[in-house]
């Protein structure tokens, strides 16, 4: 009970710091898109597209791994290493993020011109090229206090980045789009703007960093010199190192492949769409008279509709495993402990718990997604209606198809834990084939373009969903209950998606547009909140019902007993 506490309690700590980080974030990205437009978040998604393969190599499996071997060595009582391994984890950082920072700033320019067809974007590369360095210490000491199941660090940190990132970010992108009309024209000073908006990211990784560099040195990690000195054994700096290497690699690969659905949409949306202009000139010209007369040029259309995409497509659903992934990051610990140690029935239900959090928190999402996506768009980008309108229906079919998002992360996680980080990068593999397929597939199509981006992603991610948990049954002992965890979050999550719709056309209708949508949605979330009260309720009688047969069968047993020997 103390453990599942402590889960609750560090899934509660991250869960508001993501919340927080995600308004934030929100000040940020939509008012970011309403500035720069299709084209400048062209360039701001193609820098941070170059930036997310550095970071999945460089910093990425840092955390992952030093809260697995801390959490392992805490279980084993081996006090010693823990220190030795934040200390060792730390020089890895350092030379792992001069590297990731320096490949960037020798790349940026050929990699702007020849493999992203962008040359605009150099400017936002360069600027974002430090982050590297910073991400990869800030890795570290996350990774150290979430082993020792302390989320705090990590919470305040992701605060402080993201209030630095809206702050610094959209500061310098109104500013320079506000009054640098003096120099040049608004559209020449598009890259600009995203080179700052991108600056301000680089910005707010450093001030994480200097945070968690300050609270590292204030802090104790409550681990005492008798602690150290009763340690039953205590590993060499260079076999630490050698463990860290070795079991960041296949990680770095599942974070590497992890950013493969980004990089194939980053080479692939553009020249497909132009393609796809050049061949269907008349369809898009008859069907997207409204984006190209407000300036966008027939050659620059795939970059407009793959900024579109990037900046508010996938800036909102990233939300789900935004959300989701806060329970992963709490349950980790706790499972990786009971795989070291054996402990299958809190194995079990640690795996259950990672998958009833998941679904509980990301199917309300998927499902404002699938039945709301117009409104919210509409509202939240009313300033750029072409933006929007090319965004919609992508985001209904990411919505629609949720459910796979959050099964595949939550799979992800498990097999990190249990130290099969292989499985996830073969996995990822395989659904990088699909997307990449389809992709090319699909966008050509000019009655779905780029929502045959989205229907990829969806396809993608249902084969890795099912091949992961025939993955998961093959490697673990017992029965997770899939069907039953997910029914419950997934029936309240549509009801809740159709009970908000109906508020929105028909009960609401007559209200203000920020009103209506915000009763709408009130309304959806007190469905999805009574079914599952209802649905626990059921459980709760159920088991009462059950403990009672089994205590009556008891006691009919033990009478009959009794009965027989005085007969």
């Amino acid at each position: 009970m103390e453990k599942q506490n402590s889960v609750k309690k560090n899934t509660a700590i991250l869960f508001i710091s993501m919340v927080v980080t995600k308004i934030i974030g929100a000040v940020l990205k939509i008012p970011l898109t309403n500035i720069l437009g299709g084209i400048g978040m062209g360039n701001f998604s193609t820098a941070y597209s170059f930036f997310s393969p550095v970071l999945a190599l460089t910093a990425a499996a840092l955390p992952t791994v030093v809260t697995r071997m801390v959490a392992q060595n805490i279980t084993l009582c081996r006090f010693g290493n823990v220190r030795k391994i934040r200390r060792t984890a730390m020089y890895i950082g350092i030379i792992a993020g001069l590297l990731g920072t320096a490949v960037m700033l020798i790349l940026a320019q050929p990699f702007s011109v020849y493999i992203a067809g962008s040359p605009q974007s150099c400017l936002a590369i360069i600027a974002i090229a430090p982050s590297a360095f910073f991400c990869c210490i800030a890795a570290v000491y996350r990774g150290y206090y979430e082993g020792l199941m302390n989320m705090t660090p990590t919470a305040v940190s992701q605060v402080v980045e993201a209030v630095f990132k809206a702050v610094l970010g959209l500061g310098a992108a109104y500013f320079i789009m506000e009054y640098g009309g003096c120099i040049m024209d608004n559209e020449s000073l598009v890259p600009f703007a995203a080179a700052g908006a991108v600056l301000g990211v680089t910005l707010s990784e450093f001030a994480g960093m200097a945070y968690l560099f300050v609270k590292s040195r204030r802090i104790s990690d409550g681990i005492t010199e008798n602690d150290i000195c009763s340690s039953n054994v205590t590993a060499d700096s260079h076999d630490l190192a050698k463990q860290i290497i070795l079991q960041c690699i296949p990680v770095a690969a599942g974070a590497l492949c992890a950013n493969l659905s980004s990089f194939i949409d980053m080479l692939t949306i553009p020249n497909c769409i132009g393609s796809s202009v050049i061949n269907n000139t008349r369809f898009f010209i008859e069907n997207y008279d409204g984006v190209l007369s407000a300036g966008t040029a027939m050659s620059d259309f795939g970059s407009f509709v793959y900024g579109s995409y990037t900046g508010i497509v996938m800036s909102l659903f990233m939300l789900v495993p935004s959300m989701t992934s806060l329970v992963g990051k709490s349950t980790l610990p706790d499972i990786a402990a009971a795989w070291e140690v054996k402990d299958n029935a809190r194995l079990m239900q640690g795996i259950s718990l990672l998958f009833r959090g998941t679904f509980s928190i990301g199917l309300p999402i998927c499902a404002a997604f699938a039945f709301m996506s117009e409104p919210v768009v509409n509202l939240l980008y009313a300033s750029r209606p072409s933006e929007a309108g090319v965004s919609i229906l992508p985001l209904e079919v990411l919505g629609a198809a949720g459910i796979f998002f959050g099964a595949a992360g939550a799979l992800f996680s498990v097999f990190q834990a249990v130290n099969r980080s292989d499985i996830p990068v073969k996995l990822m593999l395989l659904g990088g084939a699909v997307k990449l397929g389809g992709n090319l597939l699909l966008i050509p199509i000019p009655q779905l373009n780029i929502a045959g981006a989205a229907i990829s992603g969806a396809m993608s991610n249902i084969v890795i969903s099912v091949a992961g948990i025939i993955a998961l049954k093959r490697l673990i002992k017992g029965k997770i209950g899939l069907l039953e965890i997910t029914l419950p979050p997934l029936i309240g999550s549509v009801l809740c998606g159709i009970g908000a719709r109906i508020g929105y056309d028909v009960l609401f209708c007559n209200l203000n547009e920020i009103i209506r949508l915000m009763c709408s949605a009130l309304l959806g979330g007190m469905i999805y909140f009574a079914l599952i009260a209802i649905t626990r309720k059921n459980k709760l009688k159920k088991a009462v019902s059950r403990r009672k047969s089994a205590i009556q069968a008891c006691i009919s047993q033990n009478f009959e007993v009794i009965y027989r020997k005085k007969k």
